[in-house]
């Protein structure tokens, strides 16, 4: 997933995402969870700016692994994997499960732009 297209790319996979079932995904970002998770889930997530920093909001996919709670949450990473679905807050979502997580600098440009 490339950084210029990273919030529209999410958006169109959200949406359509019984096209994207069973497809490869190679996502990076830094880990990100909500309280709500259980130990072996985290989103693997980037701030979305809109306008300016202030309005940045995060953006990512769901992944689920067994070696998901070792990792430190703000940790940079490298997903590869294949897209699934599940259902979080009685909504269906993508979700990347048993991926290959590979630790990552954080890169020059830790935000993501949306695209006009």
């Amino acid at each position: 997933m490339k950084d210029e297209k990273y919030i529209s790319t999410i958006s169109m996979i959200s949406e359509h995402l019984d096209q994207f079932i069973g497809k490869k995904v190679e996502i990076t970002g830094f880990v990100f969870r909500e309280r709500d998770f259980p130990a072996n889930q985290f989103v693997v997530a980037r701030f979305g700016v809109t306008c300016c920093i202030a309005d940045a909001n995060v953006y990512g996919m769901l992944v689920k692994g067994e070696n998901a709670a070792k990792l430190k949450d703000n940790t940079w990473i490298k997903v590869t994997g294949t897209i699934h679905q599940t259902t979080y807050r009685q909504s269906i979502i993508p979700v990347i499960e048993q991926p290959a997580i590979e630790t990552i600098e954080v890169p020059d440009q830790p935000y993501v732009y949306e695209e006009y």
